[in-house]
């Protein structure tokens, strides 16, 4: 679900109040639609989104913030995927039809619908979570990242000094198979003087460094380099 704000573009017309629009996904449900705040009219909303664009009066209030709070639209029976699990949630949290036999394994104790913790789904900014306990494991989840991260940019800083860390991801690079047995294993893509092809990644699992073919000259030259003034100083 995504939110945007339009406005008309004839600037000799009266001005409008910016009212409220959804624009349905394909498949006709709350996920993927798209909630518009325009002052245009009816026909140039169609126009622009297609036929299956309506008017949601009860949101209006909320055009001049741009944005629907979440617990309004699960109030209003929009649903939402859980930020960890990946269940629909809805106002009630997950429905007993969408409970799996793993369910227990993944987040702990009893997936029952008279556990309170599968009652309330639980908000934070843009995520939405199903239940208490979810978010608790997304939080610990992103922790984890994120020491892993830190780790990454302290090794290369220290060990490869003569390369800058572009992004950090999860998954392995190249070859690597660390991903297969650690679906949280991050990799760092890497940048140096003297790269053409910009496809040299760190791996925190191995500890393995792959380097484009057409650019191991350059790293080693940048390794050289930086040792020599390592040196020097």
């Amino acid at each position: 679900m995504t939110i945007s704000t339009q406005h008309a573009t004839d600037s000799e017309q009266q001005p409008r109040p910016r009212l409220c629009y959804v624009v349905p996904s394909d498949c006709g449900c709350s996920e993927g639609s798209e909630i518009v705040f325009s002052d245009a009219p009816m026909e140039e909303i169609i126009d622009i989104h297609g036929e299956k664009a309506y008017r949601l009066e009860e949101f209006d209030k909320y055009a001049d913030r741009g944005v629907v709070p979440v617990l309004e639209l699960l109030s209003a029976g929009w649903w939402f995927e859980c930020e960890h699990c990946y269940r629909r949630v809805s106002e009630c949290g997950i429905s007993e039809d969408d409970f799996e036999e793993d369910f227990d394994n993944e987040v702990g104790g009893d997936a029952s619908t008279s556990n309170p913790y599968f009652q309330s789904p639980v908000v934070v900014g843009e995520r939405v979570y199903c239940c208490t306990r979810c978010k608790l494991a997304d939080d610990a989840y992103r922790e984890r990242l994120g020491t892993k991260k830190q780790e990454i940019i302290d090794h290369v800083a220290k060990s490869m000094p003569f390369a800058q860390v572009k992004h950090v991801a999860v998954g392995g690079p190249g070859s690597c198979k660390c991903f297969d047995s650690d679906r949280e294993n991050m990799f760092a893509s890497l940048t140096f003087a003297g790269e053409k092809h910009g496809n040299s990644h760190y791996c925190h699992g191995c500890k393995g460094v792959w380097v484009a073919r057409g650019d191991k000259e350059a790293w080693e030259a940048a390794r050289d380099s930086s040792a020599e003034g390592n040196e020097v100083t």
